[in-house]
Order: structure tokens, then sequence, then C-alpha cells
């Protein structure tokens, strides 16, 4: 799970860092002009509207620009600015661009020529990625009906709109109650911990009688403070447990995540 949240945090990092990038080129060459813009609108539309099921003619782009921005382009500036999304690194592709003999050819003045179209925009994930993601939100203790489909929604952004989770159909409620609201933080704090080799303390809970989280205490009555090396989070029976070791033992022991608070990152290389 936490590998799955790595790797679509990264995925749309990478994606915002290159918006920057093109952004902040075009603001300083062009003094804000909105048609030099139109570099980032095509971009964009690639991005919502198409995948390699659902491709687009340039001839479609056009009236999408029209249609979405309010911006009129002729096929040239299409085509000149496509080709340029492709030099910048963006993973844009059309028909014929990997298999030359599905290059639709036709005859002009200067002899044949190749037409490109059914351009689409490749997405970092496929489908049955996205929804083994978003089932993963699903299952993960702690997290309210809120968060659920916040975290859904920014799932969803990474495919075209032709992409359905079927979100509005799935009873969030049956998901389980929300019994600790630090697990976001709990889970990022551990994630940094075993990333930079640190121990972990925190204060651990079980679920009393009347279905509420008690800490536990220790000899004198006060909470117990666990102070643990973190070597990895797993997902097991619906819950999502860290594995690690206390430090004066040897063995390896468990803790479920949504059972514990206070969780903070020590200063103390873990062994």
């Amino acid at each position: 799970m936490a590998i799955f949240k790595i790797l679509a945090f990264s995925s749309m990092m990478m994606y915002n860092i290159y918006i920057i990038i093109v952004h902040t080129s075009w603001i300083i060459m062009t003094d804000m002009q909105p048609k030099k813009m139109i570099i980032l609108d095509i971009l964009d539309i690639l991005r919502k509207h198409t995948d390699e099921d659902h491709r687009l003619s340039q001839q479609q782009i056009q009236n999408l620009m029209e249609s979405e921005y309010g911006m009129k382009v002729d096929r040239k500036t299409v085509r000149r600015n496509l080709s340029k999304l492709i030099e910048f690194g963006f993973p844009i592709k059309y028909r014929g661009c990997d298999f030359e003999n599905d290059v639709i050819v036709r005859n002009s003045k200067n002899g044949e020529e190749a037409i490109l179209t059914d351009w689409y925009y490749v997405h970092e994930f496929m489908n049955g990625e996205l929804r083994l993601l978003i089932d993963s939100v699903l299952l993960t203790d702690g997290l309210s009906k809120k968060d659920r489909l916040s975290m859904i929604r920014r799932l969803e952004g990474l495919s075209s709109k032709y992409f359905r989770s079927e979100i509005s159909k799935i009873d969030m409620d049956i998901y389980g109650k929300v019994l600790n609201k630090e697990i976001l933080m709990t889970l990022e704090n551990i994630g940094s911990a075993i990333a930079d080799g640190k121990q972990i303390s925190f204060h651990y809970c079980d679920c009393g009688l009347d279905g509420k989280l008690k800490f536990r205490l220790d000899s004198s009555g006060k909470k117990k403070q666990y102070t643990v090396n973190p070597y990895q989070v797993i997902s097991q029976n619906g819950h999502s447990y860290l594995i690690g070791n206390l430090p004066k033992y040897d063995d390896l022991t468990h803790f479920r995540i949504d059972r514990i608070k206070d969780c903070q990152v020590i200063d103390v290389p873990a062994k």
C-alpha cells in the first residue's frame, strides 16, 4: 500500500513539475500573451480526453480548443505544439509512431505524405492499476469518508475522463468507522523514518468493549511510550501493520497502524 501511494504521488509530482517548467518558460517568453499558452491547453486536452483507446485527430483538438478555451487555432498551430510537447518529453503518441505499417499516407504535390492523427496521452497508470490503488484506499483503516473521496478523486485525475471508479455506487460507510484520525500523519512519519533509517516513538491503543480506543498504560498509570526501529508497513486481512523491532530485543514485532497515536520520528539511527 505504501509503495502504491509513493508511485501515485511521484507520478502526480512529475506532471506538476513539467507543467511548472513549461508554464514558466512560456510566461517569460511571451509576457503572459494568452495565445502563447496554447501548448498548455493542448496538453490539458490530451490528458483529459485521450488514452490508448480514445484518440483525437488534429481537427478534434482544434474543436476542443474552441469549445473549452474559446480559442480558434489552425491545424499547423496544433501540429507545431504537439511536436513541441513531444520534444519536451511528454508521453504523447500518434498513429504510426511505433509501427510504420500503421501510418496513413496520402498523395500530395511533393509526393507521398504521412498523415499524423489519432493523438493520445500515455497515462502513468493503466486503469486496472488505478482500480487497485483505489481499492487500497477503500480498505485502509482509519480514513474518513471525506479523506477516501479526496484521495480517490485525485487518483481518478491520473487518467482520462473515460476512467470511472464507479465510486458513486460504493457505500463508503461499510469501510470501517474512523477511530483514529491521525493515521495519515502516522503513515507519513513512519515512511520518513524508514527512508532515513531513524527510530520512531508513539503511544499505542487497544480497542475497548465500548468500541473506543484506549491508551496502553505503564506501571505508573501513564501512557506507555514505545520506541521502535521501523522496517516495513504491510497489509493483512484488511488492516495495515508496522513491522519493527524494540531496541532492547532482537526479534520482530508488529503494531496496527490505526492504533498508533502521537507518532514522531526520533533522531536516533535505527538498527
